[in-house]
C-alpha cells in the first residue's frame, strides 16, 4: 500500500513550497526536493510582471488521477500592471508536483469582456469532484475605495483529456456564489463538495471555457450529483457583529440557496471551517471576546445532518481559549521589527469516522493565567486538536499536536 500526501505551506507575505511525502507499507519513506508551484504562464494567458508575491495556496487532488495537482493562491503579478491588485491565480501540475503551469482567474480587470469590476480577488478554496473542480474565493474593493459591494464567487474548472497543457480549463466569466449588501465585506470563506449518496447520479452541467489566446468552446458535461456548500463571514462596517452563513448549490453554481445563518450570537464569529462524513456537516469557527464581556475567546460548532439544508443550534467545543492572536504592529515601517500576523482560527477535516479539529493556543503561565502580551514568555504557541465521532456533537480534551517544553511558535495549522 503507497499513502500519497500532498502539503503545501501556507506563509504570510511570500511565495509558498509545496513537497510530496510518499509513504510505503515496509515503512520507508523520502521527502522529495521542493518545486517552486508557481511555474509558468503559458502564451495566450495573461502573465502580469514577472517576480510579484504569491500567498495562501489552497490545493486539491483530481479524483480521477490523482497525479494532477490543481491549486489556487494570491498572485500579484498584475498588481502594478493592467489588474491594478492581486486576483486569484490557479495552478496544475500532471505529473505529482514536479512541474506547473499556471494562469489567472477569470472576471480580473485583464479581461474586459469578463472583467466583474472588482478591485481584488483572493483566499480561494479549491473543491475537486469527479470531471471538474471548483475555485471559491472572495473579490471586492479595497477600504480606501469604499470598502463595500463584491462578494463570493466560484470558478469552474472542468477536466479535458488532453497530453499537454492545461488539464483543466476556465470556465469563461465567474458564478456568483453570494453579493455582499448594505455595506457588509464577505471574508473568511470554506467549502466543500458532497457527493449524493442516497440518490447517485449526474447532473448536466454547460459552459463556454477559455482555451487562450482569445479562443473558446462550449461545453456539456455530466457531473455526478453532489451538493457544495460554502459559509462565509459577513463583516459590518462597524465590525462590532461579525455573522457567519452557509449557503448550498446542487447544480455547480447555476444557483445558490438563500443563505442560513450559522452563527446567531451578537459576537464577533468568523474563521469558519467545514467538513462532512456522508451526509452531516460540521461547522466550526472561531468567536472572539469583545468589549461587552458577554463573549469570551472560545471555538464553537454547529452540525447539519442533511448537507447543510438546515444547521442546528451552535455549541461550545472549547471555551474561554487562551488564543494566539497576532495583529499587525503598530511600527511595521520600521526594518527592525518583525512578526507574524496571524489569529487563532480553525481547520476541520475527518476521516469518515471521526470529525478532527485542530487550532493555536498560547502556552499559558505556571499560575495558569492567559499572558496577553504578544512576545512575553511563555507565551509562545501550540498547535492543539480536539476529535468528534461521526455526529460532529461529542467533542473531547484538545490536546497538542507536537508538545514540547522550550520556548517556541506553532500556528496557522491545517489539517
Amino acid at each position: 500500500m503507497t499513502v500519497f500526501t500532498v502539503r503545501c505551506l501556507r506563509v504570510a507575505a511570500g511565495v509558498f513550497a509545496y513537497f510530496a511525502l510518499i509513504a510505503s507499507a515496509s515503512a520507508d519513506s523520502f521527502v522529495g526536493r521542493n518545486a517552486n508551484a508557481t511555474g509558468i504562464t503559458p502564451p495566450g494567458f495573461y502573465r502580469g510582471l514577472p517576480h510579484y508575491q504569491d500567498n495562501e495556496p489552497s490545493c486539491k487532488l483530481n479524483v480521477l488521477r490523482p497525479r494532477n495537482i490543481i491549486c489556487a493562491w494570491d498572485g500579484y503579478n498584475g498588481a502594478d500592471d493592467v489588474i491594478g491588485d492581486a486576483w486569484v491565480k490557479l495552478g496544475f501540475s500532471s505529473d505529482n508536483g514536479r512541474t506547473w503551469l499556471n494562469r489567472y482567474a477569470t472576471g480580473s480587470n485583464a479581461d474586459p469582456i469578463t472583467s466583474i469590476g472588482q478591485q481584488f480577488a483572493a483566499d480561494p478554496i479549491t473543491i475537486c469532484w469527479a470531471g471538474g473542480c471548483g475555485v471559491v474565493f472572495i473579490a471586492s474593493t479595497r477600504l480606501g475605495a469604499g470598502g463595500s459591494g463584491g462578494g463570493v464567487y466560484m470558478q469552474l474548472l472542468p477536466e479535458f483529456n488532453i497530453d499537454a497543457g492545461f488539464s483543466h480549463l476556465s470556465e469563461q466569466g465567474l458564478r456568483e456564489v453570494q453579493l455582499a449588501s448594505g455595506g457588509n465585506f464577505l471574508d473568511k470563506i470554506d467549502a466543500i463538495f458532497i457527493p449524493n449518496f442516497d440518490d447517485p447520479g449526474t447532473v448536466e452541467v454547460t459552459m463556454t471555457v477559455e482555451k487562450g489566446g482569445g479562443e473558446t468552446e462550449t461545453i456539456t458535461r455530466q457531473w455526478p450529483k453532489g451538493t457544495i456548500v460554502v459559509v462565509y463571514a459577513s463583516i459590518n462596517s462597524s465590525e462590532q457583529n461579525i455573522r457567519i452563513f452557509s449557503t448550498r448549490s446542487e447544480n455547480f453554481g447555476l444557483t445558490f440557496s438563500p443563505p442560513k445563518q450559522v452563527a446567531t450570537t451578537t459576537g464577533l464569529d468568523t474563521g469558519v471551517a467545514l467538513s462532512a462524513i456522508r451526509n452531516t456537516v460540521f461547522y466550526g469557527y472561531r468567536q472572539f471576546s469583545d468589549d461587552s464581556g458577554g463573549n469570551t475567546d472560545a471555538i464553537y460548532g454547529a452540525v447539519s445532518t442533511n448537507r447543510g439544508k438546515t444547521i442546528g443550534q451552535t455549541f461550545p467545543i472549547v471555551e474561554n481559549v487562551c488564543a494566539f492572536d497576532q495583529p499587525t504592529l503598530p511600527n511595521a515601517d520600521n526594518p527592525d521589527i518583525a512578526a507574524s500576523r496571524t489569529n487563532a482560527f480553525v481547520s476541520v477535516s475527518n476521516n469518515d469516522d471521526f470529525f478532527a479539529l485542530t487550532y493555536s493556543a498560547r502556552r499559558l503561565a505556571p499560575d495558569g493565567s492567559c499572558l496577553s502580551e504578544p512576545f512575553d514568555y511563555p507565551s509562545d504557541s501550540r498547535i492543539m486538536l480536539v476529535t468528534s465521532p461521526a455526529d460532529g456533537k461529542s467533542w473531547g480534551t484538545p490536546v497538542p499536536v507536537a508538545p514540547r517544553e522550550d520556548h517556541g511558535f506553532q500556528f496557522m495549522p491545517t489539517i
